[in-house]
């Protein structure tokens, strides 16, 4: 299985804590590329998590769900679109407190903009919920609605293969609509 820049895009959005949010299809003239379902499991150690100085987190997590690559007009780029169950860990390593979130999502490329010096800039929209919980389930933080991000990639030459891709930058979220709790202030409070 090829695995999708939706993907790779929604744990950038995940870890920047925007929360997630719906791809819209594109052309009738779409030609599917592939389909499938997927199975991950992350983990990552992140320093300085939320910007606390000396927070070290461990985060883990594990996803399901499936996903449809297709190509899009005249230049044949590649848009991808997933859907995804999710449940992930924030644990603070020095005393060994946790917190969980659940969620699910709808997302994938929206717009792709070929800027005719090697690089491609992602415009990635997900719609989804997640919602944070500390070690006695109470619910501390939730994020519900739509999220529109824009991503900036180095497309190594060949912009209609995602494969020798580089994640150059997070330009930024465009739009964010929804429910926003602040989960890092919320998760912080539990873990830090």
């Amino acid at each position: 299985m090829r695995r999708s820049r939706a993907m790779t895009v929604v744990g950038a959005v995940l870890v920047g804590l925007s929360g997630p949010s719906v791809w819209t299809a594109g052309s009738a003239s779409a030609a599917l590329i592939e389909r499938g379902t997927f199975h991950d499991e992350y983990s990552q150690l992140s320093e300085d998590y939320c910007d606390v100085p000396g927070l070290t987190v461990a985060e883990a997590g594990v996803a399901d769900g499936r996903y449809r690559i297709n190509s899009h007009g005249p230049d044949g780029l590649v848009y991808n679109f997933d859907h995804a169950d999710f449940k992930d860990s924030a644990t603070n390593v020095a005393n060994g407190e946790s917190v969980t979130s659940v969620g699910s999502y709808n997302g994938g490329e929206h717009r792709i903009t070929d800027n005719g010096d090697g690089t491609l800039t992602y415009r990635v929209k997900f719609m989804g919920n997640i919602v944070w919980y500390n070690e006695n389930g109470e619910r501390i933080a939730q994020n519900t609605g739509q999220t529109v991000v824009e991503f900036l990639f180095d497309n190594a030459g060949t912009p209609t293969d995602q494969s020798d891709d580089q994640l150059l930058r997070r330009i930024g979220v465009v739009k964010q609509t929804g429910r926003t709790d602040d989960v890092c202030a919320a998760v912080v409070a539990e873990i830090g």
